[in-house]
């Protein structure tokens, strides 16, 4: 084949070669592409159902907060129940168990009758 026709093959030869070496690029760059897509819709269904589930939680659709506090009130009711029964007397049995009057002047004596009034308080010379 003469040089003259033997150079514009070369010339197509090199041109099909860059364009492979560019179609691989270009398949890379869209395989990076998807896959970054893909993650971020992973992310976003991930956040979303997250924020599904807060919204159940707080208005009804799972365990109500009214319900939720209930729990956390009976357990405190609970756990004060158990502190008063472990304070209270071993010889006293916890249904007759009189509370402790703290003020004085407000305590009912035992036998049911008025309280006396409490003693005047001493001067201690002015």
């Amino acid at each position: 084949m003469p040089v003259r026709q033997k150079r514009p093959f070369e010339a197509i030869s090199r041109a099909r070669a860059l364009l492979a070496s560019s179609r691989a690029r270009l398949d890379r760059t869209e395989a990076t592409l998807s896959h970054t897509k893909s993650g971020d819709a992973r992310e976003r269904r991930s956040v979303e159902q997250e924020i599904a589930a807060s919204v159940r939680r707080a208005f009804g659709g799972g365990p109500s907060a009214a319900g939720v506090h209930c729990g956390r009130a009976e357990r405190a009711r609970r756990a004060a129940r158990q502190v008063r029964e472990a304070a209270q007397p071993k010889d006293v049995e916890p249904s007759t168990a009189q509370p402790k009057a703290t003020d004085l002047t407000t305590a009912q004596p035992k036998g049911g009758g008025p309280a006396e009034p409490p003693a005047p308080a001493l001067d201690e010379g002015a």
